[in-house]
């Protein structure tokens, strides 16, 4: 049969975890017709356990196995349930155990992690969500107490600061988007890893570049993931403007919350917090988005859109309610706040060049609505 398009990408540490891969997991996938590359899932030495073995009648049957394989395997990994669908998509063995809900909501990130930490768990993916890093101190501290891996999902954060150090600097490695959208984007699809681990640098550069070192010669099977000049570029020439546009982001901000507050539209939808401020944080949130909360975000959303007034919704579903995750089994009502966030949360227009006469349209809008 054709082979479907999907691809498994497993990173292993040791020659026990190397000849498990080898000899069991990539036998497994291949002999039901799916492509296997080797890239992000962290396996641990196995502790007994086999492979379903039965006739395989869909993906999520075939990832409802292998997740029980890295179960047995000892794998965890603690993130946040509201994300957008980028990391998980190649991690099937995910844990169905969240690190925190989701958002400015969660105050106590330490205590949160701390106790959703298990004895499979192997590393932490802390998101800075909308251009907000978390709780760095208390990520950190759980990683260091249990020996975890942190892993930065920094699409949203860049140039984001946490005390002294920007986002994407604290943990083993980071990643970041270049999107266009982003705050720093390209004119086209790219995005960049960074790590101080050089022999974590040196594998990615293989995995990016074809599996090849030389030329035409392959040590693993790698993707085609180079960043292209021209996109390279693009970014030299922005990066330069890059703090600035992060400042008129956080006036913009500014002005939008003072506003609401004035009108008393704070008793209406929730505004984002700044939990850093009283440290005196610089450019402790660089509002990728402006995110505001409401119960009736639907109706708002439809509202503003009456007035030639465009939001988004950041994101609909939390992770585990997406369709290619219901092999996990959960139920509504598991991930509460995240499931919440997904209901209620809504992006209103924010970019460095946005005027406040527009802001005000916005604002009048949202107290018509709410009138």
């Amino acid at each position: 049969m054709d082979k479907p398009h999907r691809q498994f990408h497993i990173l292993v540490e040791g020659q026990t975890e190397e000849t498990v891969v080898r000899d069991v997991v990539e036998p497994y996938l291949r002999a039901r017709g799916f492509w296997v590359t080797q890239s992000i899932l962290i396996t641990r030495r196995p502790a007994g356990g086999s492979w379903n073995r039965g006739g395989v009648t869909s993906w999520a049957k075939v990832l409802g196995d292998i997740r029980k394989l890295l179960r047995n395997s000892n794998l965890d990994l603690l993130t946040t349930m509201i994300d957008y669908y980028g990391f998980p998509a190649d991690a099937p063995g995910m844990t169905d155990r969240p690190a925190a809900g989701p958002l400015e909501r969660v105050r106590h990130v330490e205590a949160a992690i701390e106790a959703a930490v298990g004895p499979r768990t192997r590393a932490i993916v802390p998101v800075h969500l909308y251009g907000q890093p978390v709780d760095v101190d208390g990520v950190m501290a759980v990683a260091a107490r249990h020996n975890l891996l942190v892993v930065e999902d920094a699409a949203q954060a860049h140039a984001a600061r946490y005390g002294n150090r920007r986002a994407g600097s604290f943990g083993n490695a980071a990643a970041f988007s270049f999107y266009p959208s982003k705050n720093l984007g390209a004119y086209g699809d790219a995005g960049i890893i960074v790590t101080n681990d050089d022999a974590a640098a040196s594998r990615l550069r293989l995995l990016r570049n074809y599996g090849q070192r030389v030329k035409y010669y392959h040590d693993v099977l790698g993707t085609n993931s180079r960043l292209d000049t021209v996109q390279a570029a693009v970014l030299r020439v922005k990066l330069p403007h890059l703090d600035r546009w992060s400042a008129a982001r956080r006036e913009a901000a500014k002005f939008y919350t003072n506003e609401f507050r004035r009108l008393g539209l704070e008793k209406m939808i929730g505004l984002p917090i700044e939990p850093y401020a009283d440290r005196k944080m610089h450019n402790h949130h660089i509002y990728h988005q402006y995110i505001v909360r409401t119960s009736k975000r639907d109706h708002l959303r439809q509202y503003l859109t009456e007035h030639e007034i465009e939001t988004a919704i950041y994101y609909p579903l939390a992770l585990p309610e997406q369709p290619c995750f219901e092999y996990l089994g959960h139920k509504t009502g598991d991930f509460p706040e995240a499931e919440r966030a997904a209901r209620e949360t809504l992006a209103l227009p924010i970019y460095p060049e946005i005027s406040r006469e527009a802001q005000q349209y916005v604002i009048n809008c949202v107290a018509q609505f709410f009138g």
